[in-house]
């Protein structure tokens, strides 16, 4: 077997082919708060609720991370459901996102399927820093990946995000190509396109994560040994990728970083040129472009 791929699609998740198909789900387990919850409510039919209801009847809340598993319903194009509960957003609740998500992806893998797909979770009303969103997912598949990288049966994960939403596929790309981002801006946050209603977010934002029996901002105490060596490894792995050495020599610049694909390690390097000078003789149209592809690259 060989380790899980991750795509990345732009469309309304609930229409994609998957095995699995992960969502957040309040605290209370009520499906209508949450969009995407209740869009599943609305077309899987409400034989998942009861499952919902069903499961740790004793729980009267679900904590911060708790996963929960049903069927599809009616849905056909999905075999499972795994749904994650979030709380509104507070510093260092990305690791209990993380922890989750790598969760998730042991669940998928022990009933052997092998798509799984997964939305920009909390990114909507939330309030979940897009950046930082993006990141734990792709970490939670790396360490997946680190883990299971022989036996996992799971192919692709489908990081799934609305069309219209530019900002955020953007925020995704440039952490797939680059590897990392600044995860201490505290001032970019990604919108999913859809949020909860009124009445629903402030109900989503109404709880005291503190309430849960779970502290956001003691997640180490919360993790495995074998989990806090994971997160390390890949902390460390990722490090590696932010490292690169750059030289300028007149119109030409050379960067040379850390690279992994598979199994092999290595370097790779990439060449420019600047093409500043040809201003002059663009249109404004291609000029943007071009300011465009410069800051990209300055990313």
């Amino acid at each position: 077997m060989c380790p899980a791929r991750i795509q990345i699609d732009r469309c309304d998740i609930l229409t994609v082919r998957a095995d699995v198909c992960v969502s957040s789900i309040h605290r209370s387990r009520d499906m209508k708060i949450f969009p995407l919850s209740k869009q599943i409510l609305k077309k899987a039919g409400s034989t998942i609720q009861a499952q919902l209801d069903k499961t740790n009847s004793d729980k009267k809340e679900l904590g911060l991370g708790d996963v929960e598993m049903t069927d599809a319903g009616s849905l056909k194009n999905f075999k499972k459901f795994l749904f994650i509960c979030l709380l509104s957003y507070v510093e260092g609740n990305e690791e209990f996102l993380l922890q989750s998500l790598i969760e998730c992806l042991e669940l998928a893998a022990v009933e052997k399927h092998s798509v799984v797909a997964i939305p920009a979770l909390g990114t909507g009303g939330l309030n979940y820093p897009a950046e930082k969103v993006a990141m734990v997912t792709i970490q939670a598949v790396a360490l997946h990946n680190l883990q299971h990288e022989e036996t996992t049966s799971i192919k692709t994960v489908n990081i799934v995000l609305l069309e219209n939403d530019t900002q955020l596929i953007q925020t995704y790309l440039r952490i797939c190509v680059a590897g990392s981002t600044n995860l201490n801006d505290q001032n970019r946050t990604g919108a999913s396109g859809s949020s909860p209603t009124p009445s629903a977010k402030s109900a989503a934002e109404s709880g005291d994560a503190t309430n849960t029996g779970r502290k956001p901002n003691q997640p180490s105490a919360q993790q495995s040994p074998q989990a806090g060596l994971q997160a390390g490894v890949f902390s460390f792995v990722s490090s590696l990728f932010r490292i690169g050495w750059t030289q300028r020599v007149g119109l030409f610049q050379f960067t040379v970083r850390p690279s992994f694909d598979g199994k092999f390690v290595g370097l790779s390097v990439h060449a420019g040129v600047d093409v500043s000078f040809f201003s002059s003789l663009l249109s404004p149209a291609n000029q943007n472009f071009f300011q465009n592809l410069q800051r990209q690259h300055a990313k």
